[in-house]
């Protein structure tokens, strides 16, 4: 998919596991053997969508595990990043909730792997700068996609009129605990957005980020929603669907974007 000059991609199963961890390659593969792996995929992958396998940057996200690496909604720009500091920007150490890209860096791919929570991709059409954020249920629960666009706000002077925002692929509204969850603690939120229906309480993650945006007064006419339901879609990677013993759902795929480098052909 192209919005004038900047490229959004998704990568899917048949390009394998986005990722380096263990748990999605065969038990005998040494960490080695599964780094030089996903860098071959990666360099195909690049082929496929124009951009070097080696130029794709993936920030480290906080958890419910580490809730204090850092502020709710730290961004990172690209242009303030070392990137010759290493030959393979996969390798590079950036942490935050959001990735911010210019046009003055054509080639850079940010991108988050995922499977069932949606990555959010925000972009401001005048300035030609994009901000990237993975979006999952307890993100969007303290209200990142909001953060996503004040980044553009704060970093370029953005203006809400002036941005598109896509919604990548992720779970349906079949995607569901069979308790409330626990990382639903903003009513306002969730309110329609969680349904229970006899032992299940099922999450609406489309639903809830739309209304969020529309909070911000982000227009239905300034969105462009990926309707792929990584739950049933057999192309796409589903911690759900793997819960449930489907079996090859168990993996990330790539959600990203880039500024093409018109000057020059990726070999």
């Amino acid at each position: 998919m192209k919005i004038t000059n900047l490229h959004i991609f998704e990568s899917n199963i048949l390009d394998g596991p986005m990722s380096s961890y263990k748990l999605f390659y065969k038990e005998d593969m040494t960490q080695a053997e599964i780094e030089q792996d996903l860098l071959k995929r990666r360099l195909i992958l690049g082929k496929k969508h124009g951009f070097d396998g080696k130029k794709i940057i993936v920030p480290t996200q906080k958890n419910h595990q580490n809730p204090n690496l850092y502020p709710d909604g730290t961004y990172q720009t690209v242009s303030q990043l070392p990137l010759n500091q290493v030959t393979d920007l996969w390798n590079l150490s950036v942490v935050g909730d959001i990735l911010l890209l210019d046009n003055t860096k054509p080639g850079i791919v940010i991108g988050f792997p995922a499977a069932d929570c949606p990555v959010l991709i925000a972009f401001d059409l005048k300035q030609q700068v994009a901000a990237l954020a993975h979006c999952g249920a307890e993100y969007i629960n303290r209200e990142l996609p909001i953060d996503l666009l004040k980044s553009l706000e704060n970093e370029a002077n953005s203006k809400r009129s002036d941005m598109m925002v896509y919604l990548s692929s992720c779970a349906g509204k079949e995607y569901c605990y069979d308790q409330f969850p626990h990382w639903a603690t903003n009513q306002s939120v969730w309110k329609n957005h969680i349904q229970k229906n006899g032992f299940h309480y099922f999450i609406d993650l489309r639903g809830s980020i739309v209304d969020l945006l529309k909070r911000y007064y982000i227009s239905p006419s300034q969105l462009i929603i990926n309707d792929q339901n990584t739950i049933t879609d057999p192309l796409l990677y589903s911690n759900s669907a793997t819960y449930r013993k489907v079996p090859n759902k168990n993996g990330r795929y790539l959600v990203g974007c880039f500024f093409k480098d018109e000057k020059k052909k990726t070999k």
